[in-house]
């Protein structure tokens, strides 16, 4: 992205990926081929799993949208808010 003014780099993704990919693994692990499945682990580590992954997606894509520039819809989605059947 030459014209916002930064750049995505993939190895800073890398750890983020790594880290979230353990979590899940390890959750999907205990839900299906452990011996002893505990449903509280399971739940507790791809419940964070999910939410880190999705902070480590929507973080370059708020850059993304921010570059491209786009005018501002407020005046449209306010009267789409107002406006309830």
């Amino acid at each position: 992205m030459k014209n916002g003014g930064f750049s995505l780099v993939s190895a800073s993704l890398v750890k983020p990926v790594l880290v979230v990919g353990a979590y899940l693994g390890y959750a999907h692990y205990k839900s299906y081929w452990a011996h002893k499945r505990d449903s509280r682990v399971v739940f507790i580590l791809g419940s964070t799993g999910q939410v880190l992954l999705v902070s480590v997606l929507m973080t370059p894509m708020t850059y993304i949208a921010a570059a491209t520039n786009l005018p501002m819809q407020d005046f449209t989605l306010n009267g789409l808010f107002r406006f309830r059947l």
